[in-house]
């Protein structure tokens, strides 16, 4: 999917507890996408996706280069399509998504202020996703749940302001994951789907603007 991210904001703060080990970070990001398409059959769409994604983490630093910790994230992703010619169509797609991880962290290298770090964790989340299409004359409603179990190394650069602020950014395609993933269908429940995946996140273009994340970390 497309789409142009419009606000990511990643806020964190070190909590300072004896040598500051502990840390706290967040973020949120938010996705809007609007588009006009044509099927093969000549019916002219009109599509909008919304995404948004919240992802607060704890950590604690094991010495001056490792640290672990776990993370949360919740998102909800909404898409609706629209046709008018020759017919009027609509078909609506929305899925909440929820995960929890455990992460180590490992200060790669550092020179000055800039700093190379990864995070590598591992994960469990499910999701339901609710899809609808409606027309003058029927109207059609199903809905699938999904599990997953995977692990994640994201690379990440830091880049220190001041003492107080610091800039953290990080590209979604340089990600590594690999996961296994089962689906079930609530109308169909003798029919379960299983995926099975490895290798890197990629995307069709490098410079679409949803693979850069930058966030900003402040320091107490």
């Amino acid at each position: 999917m497309k789409r142009i991210i419009i606000v990511c904001i990643a806020l964190a703060a070190n909590i300072v507890a004896g040598n500051a080990q502990y840390f706290v970070e967040g973020s949120v990001s938010v996705g809007v996408d609007r588009r006009d398409s044509e099927s093969d059959g000549g019916m002219l769409w009109e599509n909008s996706d919304f995404l948004i994604n919240v992802s607060p983490q704890v950590g604690y630093w094991l010495n001056d280069n490792v640290a672990v910790g776990v993370r949360v994230t919740l998102s909800q992703h909404n898409s609706k399509s629209t046709a008018t010619d020759p017919i009027n169509v609509e078909e609506e797609s929305n899925t909440f998504r929820w995960q929890v991880a455990a992460f180590g962290r490992y200060k790669l290298w550092s020179t000055g202020r800039f700093s190379l770090q990864f995070d590598s964790s591992i994960y469990y989340g499910k999701g339901n996703t609710k899809n609808t299409s409606k027309t003058e004359t029927s109207f059609i409603e199903n809905s699938a749940s999904t599990s997953r179990i995977g692990a994640l190394v994201s690379p990440f650069v830091t880049y220190d302001l001041n003492e107080k602020f610091n800039i953290k950014a990080w590209c979604n395609f340089l990600s590594m994951e690999l996961y296994s993933e089962n689906t079930k269908y609530e109308n169909r429940s003798n029919i379960k789907d299983r995926t099975n995946h490895l290798g890197f996140n990629t995307q069709s273009s490098i410079f679409n603007l949803s693979n850069l994340n930058i966030g900003f970390i402040y320091n107490f």
